[in-house]
């Protein structure tokens, strides 16, 4: 997520992927708990039997922006969205599914092993 830095000219940030310029702006990582929060929030907000795709779909971007920082769960965030079923509309039990596996790769750290 980037925010204003309150200056004007170009700051170099670190996104996690490479180095990263936007006037006026530095990447601000998502903590733990923001992205739990985010999860939670998407997970409240499903309603029906049925979502839109394309909203699905721009949950899923959004929230893969938000994670930048944690490569476990964008890699399963890639995973879901090249899974996304239907033409048009997405059950939302699929979405649920997503969302708690999502929520479940937030609390659960994984480190790399060396």
């Amino acid at each position: 997520m980037c925010v204003p830095s309150g200056r004007t000219g170009y700051d170099w940030c670190h996104t996690g992927t490479g180095n990263n310029t936007r006037p006026g702006y530095v990447v601000m990582t998502m903590s733990e708990f923001d992205l739990e929060a985010t999860i939670r929030d998407l997970r409240e907000a499903v309603d029906g039997d049925v979502l839109s795709r394309n909203r699905v779909v721009d949950a899923l971007l959004d929230l893969r922006l938000d994670a930048v920082a944690r490569a476990d769960v964008v890699e399963m965030v890639d995973q879901a969205l090249a899974a996304v079923p239907g033409k048009n509309m997405v059950p939302a039990d699929w979405w649920r599914e997503q969302l708690d596996m999502f929520a479940l790769a937030a609390i659960n750290l994984v480190e790399p092993v060396s």
